[in-house]
């Protein structure tokens, strides 16, 4: 029984004794998806700081704090952006400073942070898991605007929000914003709202690099629906390219902003490589390195090719635009040389999860078994998130 239907059963069961005028307001908010699409996000964020704080408490020894249980990783470089703003000064290790983060996350902390009483930490994580709710409600309503069903757009949210690793969407890391954002350009693009989807579009790509790809969505669009005129003759129809051209603006801006401060424009690049040995190379040259690699290089490739294969669904259905949009991510993401966070990275792809929900659509024992999978994955994970396992990155 879907959640909507279980709603309605409730509904259906109140005293017939009552007022139906006065249950009309309670029937409504009980049976609207916004509830559930609530519901949903307190579920599964309530068990995440559960097994994290069972892990701090019972194996880690240490006392249960927002910091041990949501800051880790690359939340100490956000925050510190957040509180001074961005130094070449090599903090944790040599070669790597706060140039290799995007600003937009940073900046929205400190945005948050102008509420009274809230300490920085506070703020990115009452931003991320605003980003992250907000970001549901897109997902749903792209979902319907999909012609899926009420039922295949609730699951979507919740194999998202049981997904291995969806911690990080409460943590103070970039991917709500992220997340929330791609969702945002894509839902507008597709109602033929180009202004709104450019400018979401934009602020994608100053949230993180790999946000400029959004730029194959919007032309992938436009070409199913007008063909090669779209590009011989762009002049006439420009609206349709709007989003694909302020796509690069946020990434260009901040190498601007790189440029002004540091006098290198790809500080990103340039700290990424010396800080962490990020670099790029065949996908195929890097993919049997990582089978060759050693433990975590297979889990983080075996995450990525399990999230791709899922992204075949895509075609299936006939959302192709979809399917390019998350082939050209997988591509970027495996000529990487170094594999981490492909995880995470791949959870951000909502399309994926919209289409495994209705390839699933009508098999509540699949959809049942596959979050309790999840679930348990995401569990370990999140122990090792709390213990700062390296597989948790």
């Amino acid at each position: 029984m879907s959640v909507r239907e279980r709603a309605q059963t409730l509904v259906a069961g109140l005293p017939r004794g009552l007022d139906d005028e006065r249950l009309a307001p309670l029937a409504r908010v009980i049976r609207h998806p916004l509830t559930a699409i609530v519901a949903i996000f307190l579920v599964s964020r309530l068990a995440v700081l559960l097994v994290g704080a069972l892990a701090l408490d019972r194996i880690a020894g240490e006392p249960v704090t927002a910091r041990g249980l949501l800051c880790h990783f690359d939340c100490g470089w956000y925050l510190r952006i957040a509180d001074e703003g961005y130094s070449t000064t090599s903090l944790w290790q040599p070669g790597a400073t706060l140039y290799a983060f995007f600003p937009l996350f940073p900046l929205s902390v400190r945005l948050v942070g102008l509420i009274p009483g809230l300490s920085t930490l506070d703020a990115g994580l009452l931003a991320s898991n605003g980003f992250f709710l907000i970001a549901l409600v897109y997902i749903y309503a792209y979902a319907r605007l999909l012609g899926m069903s009420v039922a295949i757009g609730l699951m979507a949210i919740a194999m998202l929000s049981f997904a291995p690793q969806s911690f990080v969407f409460s943590a103070a890391y970039s991917e709500s914003l992220f997340l929330l954002l791609l969702a945002a350009a894509m839902y507008h693009m597709r109602r033929e709202q180009f202004v709104a989807s450019g400018i979401a579009a934009a602020l994608l790509s100053a949230a993180r690099p790999n946000g400029v790809l959004f730029a194959v969505f919007p032309i992938a669009w436009g070409l199913r629906r007008y063909g090669l005129e779209l590009l011989v003759r762009p002049w006439r129809r420009p609206e349709v390219l709007l989003p694909a051209a302020l796509a690069p603006l946020g990434l260009f801006a901040y190498w601007g902003f790189s440029l002004a401060t540091t006098g290198d424009a790809f500080a990103h690049m340039t700290t990424s490589a010396y800080g962490w040995g990020f670099g790029f190379a065949s996908p195929i040259d890097n993919i049997v390195g990582f089978i060759h690699g050693g433990t975590l290089p297979r889990f983080w490739l075996a995450a990525s090719v399990v999230g791709f294969a899922a992204s075949l669904l895509l075609l299936r259905y006939r959302l192709y635009e979809e399917f390019v949009l998350c082939a050209a991510m997988f591509a970027l993401w495996w000529s990487n040389q170094i594999p981490y966070s492909y995880l995470r990275y791949t959870i951000t792809l909502f399309p994926i999860w919209i289409v495994v929900s209705r390839a699933t659509d009508g098999r509540p024992v699949v959809q049942a078994t596959l979050i309790g999978a999840m679930s348990l994955l995401g569990g370990l994970l999140m122990v090792a998130w709390t213990l700062s396992n390296n597989i948790a990155i």
